[in-house]
């Protein structure tokens, strides 16, 4: 029988309790977790509104309108950072709070924040917009720069604006520059550049030195246009400006021609002439001017062609990179890197472990597509999924630490808590969704999409769902017992061979990353 919960203040969310203790399993109605702690104690949700539930008292609170942050954006006192209706906010246990220092900038948004809750990192609009009249992605101004500003007793006390390159990989003005994840100890913010069209992103590293002073680095620069080829100068930046109806009525007219405009959409008359709006001088000029900006593009067509040849190449021979998480630490992140054409087809997912400081990486080629990277914990255990979030069926994976290639969540799952595993394969059975993890990896959350469930009776008020596991068993000597035979460590491959016996439990530390039958029991080491 469902039981339901208020969630804060506001009765908009039912929680059903498949446990009565806080080690067995929950599930939350909708709404689908994305975030959790460090510590595994709060997990942040998604859903018609954002749901902060603390996994050891079983309480949710209510954030109604507010987006959780793409970054590590749950402290450990159970603070979520995000943005509402595009200013940035701090909701904690049933409250929105927006200091009154964001106000000062049209738009803010925060994407994480330090355990300690010490520093937060996130974006603002561009202060060079706010008396800015044209459209900025296409007159070469960034739309969004990162930002980092230091807290005491929750209050935020200056809003620093980070370093960040003015141009793209084609030389450019990048449409955005993001600060995206913190490090534990604040000293590295990992973010990411949109290049000046919109289409690609790539990742930026932050670093604070012993002065306090703060530079980047652009690890992946040596991906782009690897063939060195030569782009011709851009036409398109030599066009005379596109005419715009705007610009020539007065105040008053073109604000009678967008309420025209939105009773035409409304059904209430045709769609009006731009024409009617202007003075007859205007009129003839704007039409003069459609003249002359149509007829540069015909008569710099050979340019223009070239250009695009060119700049669709270097598309084609570079490696972008999109979805990326850092390690607490700050000292390495993940990434995956596609090729454009590779983009939504079955390709191998080319995996790479980033050194923050040096720029180098290691490289893994795994055999499953289409992963996207969503969480790196200390250990070095990297969290990933396939699937579009809710649009589509949402598989996780996890990369163990020292491990040459991915392995399925439930896979994992199965060998170090089988129990567990029963029940999510039973309660969800299509797929674990995207998922996040303490830091130790013993409290893991997760949601999905009920409508791709084999039978939607079963959860008939609900179109989206979390689950939260509240206290798994990682893998590993330390944490798995494993029986003794005779005093003796009997290890098997799985294609059977015995790699090891021994009466010294400490030697099972040696053997390589992977998964064995020790004394009958498969382990994942």
């Amino acid at each position: 029988m469902k039981r339901h919960i208020t969630l804060g203040l506001i009765s908009l969310w039912g929680a059903l309790m498949f446990a009565q203790t806080a080690t067995e399993p929950v599930v939350i109605y909708d709404a689908t977790a994305r975030k959790i702690s460090s510590d595994g104690k709060w997990v942040a949700c998604y859903g018609s509104s954002i749901v902060g539930y603390n996994v050891q008292t079983k309480q949710s609170y209510s954030y109604p309108g507010c987006s959780i942050g793409i970054g590590n954006s749950v402290a450990l006192d159970g603070t979520i950072v995000g943005d509402l209706e595009d200013e940035a906010v701090f909701m904690k246990e049933g409250s929105i709070t927006s200091p009154a220092i964001f106000s000062s900038y049209q738009g803010t948004g925060l994407n994480g924040i330090t355990p300690n809750s010490t520093r937060i990192v996130g974006i603002l609009r561009n202060p060079v917009l706010y008396d800015y009249d044209g459209d900025p992605y296409d007159d070469g101004i960034i739309v969004s720069v990162p930002f980092y500003a230091d807290m005491s007793n929750g209050n935020v006390e200056k809003i620093n604006i980070l370093p960040y390159p003015e141009k793209d990989f084609l030389g450019f003005v990048p449409q955005n520059v993001t600060a995206e994840w913190i490090s534990s100890d604040g000293k590295t913010i990992l973010g990411k550049i949109t290049d000046s069209y919109g289409r690609f992103e790539d990742p930026i590293v932050y670093h604070e030195n012993s002065n306090g002073e703060w530079n980047y680095i652009t690890p992946t620069k040596e991906f782009v246009n690897p063939n060195k080829i030569v782009l011709p100068e851009n036409p398109w930046a030599m066009a005379p400006p596109e005419p715009k109806p705007r610009n020539y009525m007065s105040n008053i007219r073109y604000q009678q021609y967008l309420a025209a405009i939105e009773n035409a959409l409304l059904g209430g008359g045709t769609e009006p002439n731009p024409l009617d709006y202007m003075t007859p001088e205007n009129a003839e000029k704007y039409l003069q001017d459609c003249i002359d900006y149509d007829n540069y593009f015909l008569e710099h067509k050979s340019e223009l062609d070239a250009y695009d040849a060119a700049y669709t190449q270097i598309l084609k021979t570079s490696t972008f990179f999109h979805e990326y998480a850092l390690n607490p630490n700050g000292k390495t992140f993940v990434t995956v890197g596609l090729l454009y054409d590779e983009e939504d087809t079955d390709s191998p997912s080319k995996v790479y472990i980033f050194n923050t400081e040096t720029g180098t990486y290691q490289k893994i080629e795994s055999q499953y597509s289409g992963l996207k990277i969503y969480q790196v914990l200390s250990n070095g255990t990297v969290l990933a999924y396939t699937g579009l979030f809710t649009y589509d069926i949402l598989m996780g994976y996890i990369l163990l630490p020292g491990a040459s290639d991915f392995i399925p969540f439930a896979d994992y799952l199965a060998q170090t808590n089988p129990e567990d595993a029963l029940w999510l394969d039973k309660t969800f059975p299509n797929g674990e969704g995207i998922i996040s993890a303490s830091d130790d990896l013993t409290v893991v959350a997760g949601g999905v999409d009920v409508l791709h469930a084999p039978d939607p009776g079963m959860f008939p008020d609900s179109t989206i769902l979390s689950y939260i596991l509240p206290k798994l068993k990682p893998a590993g000597i330390e944490s798995i017992e494993i029986e003794e035979a005779e005093g003796v460590y009997k290890v098997y491959n799985l294609m059977g061979v015995k790699v090891l016996q021994t009466k010294d439990k400490a030697e099972l530390k040696n053997l390589d990353k992977g998964i064995y039958i020790i004394n009958g029991k498969k382990i994942a080491l």
